[in-house]
């Protein structure tokens, strides 16, 4: 079989596997922020499962194309594992496992995805480690941070923190790459290997945060976007539909109702 066919069928199969895995999480939601050990140890095992067959398939089997394949879908797992420990219930409360939970995450993933890198992105594995952790670990800080009556200030800084990653990661790497002022093949992989994961690992914390403050948002988007656009039409237009205006010359504000309503005493027993 040709390796172009190999790596399509590779492509396809990591996209089935993390559209899976998210909808796995989406799904499992409400049980998984129940149960924090559950959610650590399920898609921590998993995702080292993962790592460890393809470095198995790297260095014993010598299957290059299979390896990365396998390494780069359990590299984009890493951010889902971290949206799974990220507990957003209001209900939950931090305890010892979810504090152990978020402190022993990070540093398993940061050897495993290290180790990951030596192999799909050469000579950047420290960059894509640091990267995909570092955006990754936004999705803690908006778990801890973010709410509804968060302040623009902070809101902002929760979605610089992955962004931030993002285009330093990416610099780096350019800068790396093109040190030598060429670029091949291998290097041209490593670029996009680098730019695919680190959007992934970017977007998921952009997701995490309009979650938690999705009803300010919605709300201030029907109001500047459809309600006062209407208000500012009318008041170029002269209309005053529930005539605010003051008018010196009129006796009362009342409206008078024709025909006349029910008789005031129907209204004393209105129930």
């Amino acid at each position: 079989m040709e390796e172009s066919n190999i790596r399509w069928g590779e492509i396809v199969g990591g996209l089935l596997i993390i559209g899976c895995s998210t909808a796995l999480v989406i799904s499992l939601w409400a049980q998984i922020s129940q149960i924090p050990v559950f959610r650590f140890l399920i898609f921590t095992t998993v995702t080292a499962v993962l790592f460890g067959i393809g470095l198995y398939t790297e260095h014993r089997w010598k299957l290059p194309t299979t390896s990365r394949g396998i390494l780069t879908i359990a590299t984009l797992l890493v951010p889902l594992n971290f949206l799974a420990i990220a507990a957003v219930s209001a209900s939950n409360t931090s305890g010892a496992l979810v504090i152990v939970s978020e402190l022993a995450a990070p540093a398993i993933f940061l050897c495993l995805v290290y180790f990951a890198g030596r192999v799909i992105t050469p000579g950047c594995a420290h960059i894509l480690s640091a990267g995909v952790l570092g955006s990754s670990i936004g999705q803690l800080l908006v778990r801890h941070l973010a709410s509804a009556e968060s302040g623009p200030v902070l809101l902002i800084f929760l979605g610089g923190f992955p962004v931030a990653f993002y285009l330093l990661t990416v610099g780096l790497s350019l800068r790396r790459v093109l040190a030598d002022r060429e670029i091949d093949e291998h290097e041209t992989t490593t670029v996009f290997t680098v730019l695919g994961v680190m959007s992934f690992a970017a977007l998921l914390p952009f997701g995490l945060l309009l979650y938690k403050v999705m009803n300010p948002i919605v709300l201030g988007l029907l109001f500047f976007l459809t309600i006062m656009p209407i208000g500012l039409a009318m008041r170029a237009f002269g209309k005053d539909f529930l005539r605010l205006k003051l008018d010196r010359n009129a006796k009362t504000y009342w409206i008078a109702r024709t025909p006349p309503g029910p008789p005031p005493q129907s209204m004393k027993n209105q129930f």
